[in-house]
């Protein structure tokens, strides 16, 4: 069964190596130079800072509560989803701690 009863295998491989080659000659590169690169990047993070100024509101986070699903395992924290969906007081700390997080950049005491 090993052996190449058709030969098969050599007219296989001969397509393979006319389709690389045939590849190959459409594929240009132009070099980037590393000044341009940085210039692009800089730019890029200009525009990301000015995402910091992100509202997140108290019903974007009540529908995200309401997503979660109950009697499933805790995460990390070992708080159960269902105390932050069903307490209302969890609600107000939820959507201002994100806000202190991008504000400062940093997760608070």
């Amino acid at each position: 069964m090993e052996d190449d009863f058709y030969g098969f295998k050599k007219q296989i491989w001969i397509l393979i190596r006319n389709q690389r080659e045939e590849a190959n000659q459409f594929v240009t590169t132009n070099s980037i130079r590393k000044q341009t690169w940085v210039q692009n990047l800089k730019e890029l993070h200009k525009k990301e800072d000015s995402s910091l100024e992100t509202v997140i509101e108290e019903k974007d986070v009540e529908e995200l509560l309401m997503k979660l699903k109950n009697r499933k395992n805790p995460s990390l924290d070992d708080i159960p989803h269902e105390l932050f969906k069903y307490d209302g007081r969890s609600l107000d700390q939820l959507t201002t701690l994100p806000h202190q997080i991008l504000l400062h950049q940093r997760i608070l005491d």
